[in-house]
């Protein structure tokens, strides 16, 4: 009875971050384009800009990434975009990405290879 009643209060609390949101794990992968002198290092940084433009997250990523990032999700949708600034002076940026708590499919973000900005 007593693992029966704790599985159920799991599952209640489980359901309710998805229902009202809170810390969310999404993979972030991309690349950007090779730079004239690149060697593939870790020279750059991906970061997570919320609406307002504040940095939500940063990571130092290499020219190809994927890497986890947090984020507070709740169920209406907010959108971020990503930029990659690299020591090299290039700078790429996405457009927005819309994610919550809501869209399972959102906890990967395949940002494909970024722009220059």
């Amino acid at each position: 009875m007593k693992y029966a009643m704790a599985t159920i209060a799991g599952l209640a609390v489980l359901s309710g971050c998805a229902t009202f949101g809170g810390d969310m794990v999404v993979r972030v992968s991309g690349s950007v384009p090779t730079g004239q002198s690149d060697d593939g290092a870790l020279g750059c940084e991906l970061s997570m800009l919320g609406e307002g433009g504040n940095v939500v997250s940063s990571k130092p990523v290499g020219r190809v990434f994927s890497v986890p990032m947090m984020v507070v999700a709740g169920p209406e949708p907010k959108g971020y975009h990503f930029i990659v600034q690299c020591r090299d002076g290039q700078r790429f940026e996405t457009s927005v990405f819309q994610i919550s708590s809501q869209r399972s499919y959102a906890r990967h973000l395949d940002l494909g290879e970024l722009q220059a900005r």
